[in-house]
């Protein structure tokens, strides 16, 4: 295992890769590594964003950015990968102590993208739900949640 993640992460910080939204592409250590039911796709993820590579050859098909994603996994199908997510941002009011920040994070939504094209056929927000772990099902419809989050 360790052999692949080197080459892939190799791949990703070599190849050309088309940018979705901007995102640089970045040289980080691999989360997870993942391949499509049918065997045609691999999933790389690390901390900033997410790789589909096909299986042959092997190369970068796209990459999205997607900071503070789940484990993002294959439809069933394996024509679209799904992930949940949340939106952060630095606290406005300043700790009342005066020498920390807050990062909140907003509510869950989840993503679903296309293999065949890159783009993301949906974003749909999960409202007035914070959960301390998510898990999609295999389908993307339906999301299972640990809370209340832990203080």
């Amino acid at each position: 295992m360790p052999i692949l993640q080197f080459a892939l992460a190799a791949l990703l910080a070599l190849a050309p890769v088309p940018v979705v939204a901007n995102a640089p592409a970045q040289v980080e250590s691999l989360r997870q590594l993942r391949f499509s039911p049918d065997g045609r796709y691999i999933l790389a993820q690390d901390s900033s964003g997410i790789a589909v590579l096909p299986v042959s050859p092997l190369a970068v098909l796209f990459r999205i950015p997607a900071k503070l994603a789940g484990d993002a996994q294959f439809t069933p199908d394996s024509q679209q990968f799904i992930f949940v997510s949340s939106l952060a941002r630095a606290d406005r009011q300043p700790a009342a102590d005066g020498g920390r920040t807050l990062l909140v994070r907003s509510p869950p939504h989840v993503e679903r993208w296309n293999i065949a094209d890159g783009t993301r056929v949906e974003w749909t927000e999960i409202k007035g739900l914070n959960c301390a772990t998510e898990q999609l099902s295999p389908d993307g419809r339906i999301l299972a949640c640990k809370w209340p989050i832990p203080r």
